[in-house]
């Protein structure tokens, strides 16, 4: 049986207390969102989709829609 859920959108999203997970991001760099603020789950979700459905978010210029 599959299960989705997603958090609601004002949840701060933490990294998973992990020795893998710290190593892992020690290789990768990690964007901050906006000003620095903190990740949100609405952050995530809006930031997936634009990397999948890019056309949908800007305007006819490239301007980010947001």
């Amino acid at each position: 049986m599959a299960y989705f859920g997603h958090p609601v959108g004002t949840t701060v999203l933490e990294p998973v207390p992990s020795e893998l997970v710290r190593k892992a991001g020690e290789s990768v760099e990690r964007k901050k969102v906006g000003d620095g603020k903190q990740l949100t789950a609405d952050d995530h979700l809006m930031s997936r989709l634009k990397a999948s459905y890019l056309g949908m978010y800007q305007d006819e210029d490239g301007q980010d829609n947001k």
